[in-house]
């Protein structure tokens, strides 16, 4: 499993279009060429796995990733799943039964701030 993103903090009108070109380049051609690079070994399902502000816009963005400006990390009441917690739960909706896709799913605490 290969996991990679970023993201350009800010207010849409804030962020340079450099860096959402770069945002766009590596989230999704780099996802693409990766599934891309690996279809000829592969013998099952591809899984993406993206965090909850891929599917919803947040207004100037939100807290993640250490090494950022502190308006941008999570505050220390941030609940956040373990990726072990995550990993069992995309094993589950592999596991269903034949004729029985889960194509889509969100995963996240019931305390998450950037999901309704």
């Amino acid at each position: 499993m290969i996991a990679a993103g970023i993201d350009a903090c800010g207010r849409l009108d804030d962020v340079p279009a450099a860096d959402w070109d770069r945002v766009i380049k590596v989230n999704l051609l780099g996802t693409a060429a990766v599934v891309r690079a690996a279809l000829p070994y592969l013998d099952g399902r591809v899984v993406t796995v993206a965090s909850t502000p891929g599917l919803r816009a947040v207004s100037d963005a939100t807290a993640f990733f250490d090494g950022r400006d502190e308006r941008y990390r999570p505050g220390p009441d941030a609940r956040l799943n373990q990726p072990e917690d995550v990993a069992a739960t995309i094993v589950f909706a592999l596991g269903q039964p034949p004729g029985c896709e889960i194509g889509e799913l969100v995963v996240c605490p019931a305390t998450e701030t950037s999901w309704p």
